[in-house]
């Protein structure tokens, strides 16, 4: 079974898996951050904790950020989530952003009722599995401690603070690559039935030419650094490639083969209206309803094909 494969069960089929335990599979061991929450919690003499511990006028930073991390834990769990928008880069960051959370409670000393009652519900969320599991009779002392001190502040409604989401590698540049095949697709009929010399020919000839161009600028980027990154490649990578499938051509067999291959791996999805690379079953029928569909052509193609066309008249009167 595959570490994806693995990671991915772990989440779907028990929701409510310990974040202990999903990121033992993925890092290793979680065992440091045991020894070093110990260390801290056995640092601070008890009757100076609890001297600090006073009601709370409104909720601390610290008691946000621990509900909102328990909020972040059911959302990774969430069932509807399609298992194709976790892959393990993914899955690591949104993880780490609760872990992030787990490392503050155990080293940040609670300065009120409120902090300790977020602390052990994060907790909870975090190893409460685990510790109803165990054999042992301190982890289960511990999750009944941890039970009874959410206990005793049940009715304080704290919202989640956001959490914010992990940056999408080049997201402006895949904005701009569907964009271009949007325009790309609904210029083909009109480009296909065009006069010669025409403002629709003009206009749809730059339409193709600004995605091309949009695509070999994507592939001329610097290697990516994340699983998004390379989606974005390939997807580039796929539109240079679409419809030039060929069984005598080796080097096309081989970019269509690397670029379904990275399209899989990352969970990349082809364009809305991409007609296939060529050797599909269905590609004629798909390429027929690109070209029978109504089209159009995109306010600055043909702004700029007129401007073009005036300036050639106007160089040959």
């Amino acid at each position: 079974m595959s570490l994806r494969t693995t990671l991915k069960s772990l989440i779907r089929r028990s929701p409510a898996t310990s974040l202990r335990e999903r990121a033992t599979e993925l890092r290793g061991s979680l065992s440091r951050r045991t020894v070093v929450a110990g260390t801290v919690a056995a640092a601070v003499p008890l009757p100076a904790l609890a001297a600090t511990v006073a009601p709370a006028a409104a909720p601390s930073d610290l008691a946000r950020a621990c509900d909102a991390a328990v909020a972040h834990l059911a959302w990774i769990n969430n069932p509807a989530h399609p298992d194709d928008a976790w892959p393990d880069e993914r899955l690591e960051a949104e993880l780490g952003k609760a872990e992030d959370v787990v490392w503050r409670a155990a080293n940040e000393p609670a300065a009120s009722l409120d902090d300790l009652s977020a602390k052990a519900r994060l907790l909870i969320a975090d190893s409460g599995q685990h510790l109803g599991w165990s054999k042992f009779a301190g982890d289960r002392a511990t999750l009944t401690l941890l039970r009874e001190v959410t206990a005793l502040a049940p009715t304080r409604a704290l919202p989640p603070a956001p959490m914010a989401a992990p940056p999408v590698e080049r997201a402006e540049y895949r904005a701009r690559l569907l964009t271009a095949h949007a325009e790309h697709c609904a210029r083909q009929p009109i480009s296909n039935t065009a006069e010669f010399g025409s403002v629709e020919e003009r206009a749809g000839d730059l339409v193709g030419q600004r995605l091309w161009a949009t695509a070999r600028e994507v592939l001329a980027l610097p290697p990516p650094a994340t699983a998004d990154g390379l989606a974005l490649t390939a997807l580039a990578a796929a539109i240079l490639t679409e419809a030039d499938h060929t069984g005598d051509d080796p080097t096309s067999t081989a970019a269509v083969s690397l670029t379904r291959a990275v399209l899989a791996f990352t969970g990349g999805e082809l364009p809305k209206g991409f007609i296939g690379f060529g050797d599909e079953p269905d590609h004629e029928e798909r390429d027929r309803a690109c070209y029978s569909a109504a089209g159009s052509l995109p306010a600055w193609a043909i702004a700029q094909a007129r401007a073009e066309i005036a300036a050639e008249d106007e160089a040959d009167a």
